[in-house]
């Protein structure tokens, strides 16, 4: 009896802690992704405010 629980607790553990890895490569992926996104984006708005202040500064003349 005592060995069976050792080996379910044990598979426990194991399967909480493969979880746990799983959950953290998630979170480690997602935040490289989330500043990429945020720069990109940031980016894009700058390219288009660029292109607005162009226009402008263009229409100016």
């Amino acid at each position: 009896m005592d060995k069976k629980l050792k080996k379910i607790f044990k598979r426990k553990l194991y399967e909480i802690g493969t979880l746990l890895k799983r959950i953290l490569k998630v979170n480690l992926f997602i935040q490289m992704i989330i500043p990429i996104r945020l720069l990109r984006l940031r980016i894009g708005s700058e390219i288009k405010f660029q292109k607005k202040n162009l226009n402008l500064s263009m229409r100016m003349y």
